[in-house]
């Protein structure tokens, strides 16, 4: 595994951004957890996520310096969580994935990869990272209302993270589809056309319904 690029050395972590070019969010988050603090930035001291078990549910991963376990996992949809020591928090979701873990004694690099983008909470309400991370949280608490709790989370876990985020796009843009233009602001008009957008580009075939998955 490359170390985290250079060219943000002040952060401790890296957003790369996906190859699709109608795509929002990163293909892969890279986060530096070093065994000296550092002050003078954003100094991670753990990375939070959620892992497949071997009983076909999640639980919930913290990866510190040093790590002395299991160099690799699935990782299953939901938050990621990026903690500092100072303290302050970066936060982002998944739709799953994978995590290296490569460890010595000066740092601990953990590389998160994904087919389906990982989406970053923003600062600003107004960004469509932002609201898609918002409206994709409404839809997975609807399907978690319509089902039994241990069978959604089994769902969840097991879901396939290309297709859930397909399936997620699909249903919203069925959603938006349904109300006017006109009683929409900015913020969502875009959202909207972003929506049109990816989904006309889209080559996959047979896209599930999201119930199908969750």
């Amino acid at each position: 595994m490359n170390t985290i690029s250079t060219s943000d050395p002040e952060l401790g972590y890296r957003f790369y951004p996906t190859a699709e070019p109608h795509d929002i969010g990163a293909a892969q988050l890279d986060v530096l957890i070093r065994a000296l603090p550092a002050t003078d930035h954003f100094d991670p001291e753990a990375l939070i996520c959620l892992v497949a078990t071997d009983g076909g549910r999640s639980t919930r991963l913290r990866v510190q310096h040093p790590w002395q376990q299991e160099p690799a996992y699935r990782i299953c949809p939901g938050e990621v969580i990026i903690e500092s020591r100072h303290p302050a928090q970066v936060t982002a979701l998944t739709f799953g994935g994978a995590l290296a873990i490569k460890s010595d004694d000066r740092r601990t690099i953990c590389r998160l990869t994904s087919p389906a983008p990982i989406l970053q909470h923003a600062v600003k309400q107004t960004t469509l990272e932002q609201l898609l991370i918002e409206e994709i949280n409404v839809l997975w608490a609807e399907r978690r209302a319509a089902l039994d709790e241990d069978d959604f989370e089994r769902r969840l876990a097991a879901a396939d993270p290309a297709r859930l985020y397909r399936a997620c796009l699909v249903a919203l843009a069925q959603k938006f589809e349904n109300i006017p233009a006109h009683s929409q602001d900015d913020t969502y008009r875009r959202f909207r056309h972003y929506l049109h957008t990816v989904m006309q580009t889209t080559t996959e075939e047979n896209i599930p319904a999201l119930p199908e998955l969750l």
